[in-house]
Parts: C-alpha cells; sequence; structure tokens
C-alpha cells in the first residue's frame, strides 16, 4: 500500500509508463517497476499477515526529496536460475528499494547526497 496514484516505469514491458491504480499491488508474476516520486511510507502485507511499513527518501544536505521505489520479484523462471535464492522463495518475497533510476541526480562538489531507507514492523 502507499503507490496508488503514482506513475510507475514497468521494466519487463518496454519501459511504459503505467499509472498505478490499485490500493494493494498483489504479486503474481515477475514484477520489475520503477514508481517515481514516492513520497508515502509504503506497507506490505506478508502472506503470514505480518505488517511491514518502509520509509523511503532522498536527502540532500537538509532537504528531503521524492525518490523512486524499486518493486522487484524474480517469479519462477528467475528463481530458479538464482544460485542464492530458493526456487520457492518468490512466493516469500518483494523488493522494495529507494533510487534514482527514472532521472539523474547530481552531488556537487562539497554537497552531501544519500538515500534512506527505513524499515519497521508496526504492533
Amino acid at each position: 500500500q502507499g503507490l496508488k496514484g503514482l506513475t510507475y516505469i514497468d521494466q519487463l514491458q518496454g519501459r511504459i509508463q503505467v499509472k498505478e491504480e490499485g490500493e494493494e499491488l498483489p504479486i503474481n508474476k515477475e514484477t520489475d517497476w520503477i514508481y517515481t516520486n514516492a513520497t508515502q511510507p509504503l506497507r506490505i502485507t506478508g502472506v503470514d499477515n505480518t505488517n511491514i511499513e518502509i520509509s523511503i527518501s532522498l536527502k540532500k544536505g537538509n532537504q528531503s526529496h521524492p525518490v523512486d521505489a524499486v518493486v522487484w520479484n524474480p517469479w519462477i523462471k528467475k528463481a530458479k536460475g538464482m544460485g542464492d535464492f530458493g526456487h520457492e522463495e518468490y512466493r516469500r518475497m518483494i523488493c522494495v528499494e529507494p533510487g534514482c533510476v527514472s532521472r539523474f541526480e547530481t552531488c556537487e562538489p562539497g554537497q552531501t547526497w544519500a538515500l534512506e531507507q527505513k524499515i519497521s514492523f508496526p504492533l
């Protein structure tokens, strides 16, 4: 949850841009999406109903800026080809990470630039 209304780039469909209409994202196939300008915390509900909240941000100096949220799952075929990944583990995983992959960011000499990701398990 937390991505509704954002545009994502589908890396598996020729980088087409799609507006996210759903409140929840069922992961039922290979997934490689780049959500642009993510600002809201993301909530993941696991198959065991465990909730995980992920906040991502880009900090330039003391200012926060929107960041891309990369959502990825290898699904069946790629999972089988990954040496450090069990053949059935794709069913219980989702990768969510911050990035600046839809646009270039410049860090000038003397500036600081950091991607931050905070993962919490609300009770």
